[in-house]
């Protein structure tokens, strides 16, 4: 006699990614220029994204790494984590729904006052 499994139980994989750090974070940087460097290039990377149709959605200090390109042409900052990112369209959509979603203190305070 076999146990009963349910479908979930049968369906389910483990999968386990082993990834090492692109960055350290914000608050590690040693000079105010490291710092104005590593800001600079997350503001055209997020630019990139914008024209790409892409609104992060989640932008914070913790969200924000500093990089060390081996190249002089490679950004020395870096936005990380775009699992809240949206295409423009759907934000247009979701505005109308006031969904809420980020780090509060980093919200814009139009979209505050609104919800």
């Amino acid at each position: 006699m076999q146990p009963t499994v349910s479908p979930w139980d049968r369906d389910r994989k483990l999968i386990r990614i082993a990834i090492t750090p692109c960055g350290q974070p914000l608050k590690t940087s040693k000079t105010t220029l490291e710092f104005i460097v590593g800001i600079r290039d997350v503001i055209l990377g997020h630019r990139r994204l914008c024209d790409r149709g892409i609104l992060h959605g989640d932008i914070s200090e913790g969200n924000i790494v500093l990089t060390s390109p081996t190249a002089a042409d490679k950004p020395k900052g870096m936005l990380i984590d775009l699992d809240h990112s949206i295409g423009l369209i759907e934000s247009l959509k979701k505005d109308d729904e006031l969904s809420l979603t980020g780090t509060m203190k980093f919200m814009a305070i139009k979209r505050l006052q609104v919800a």
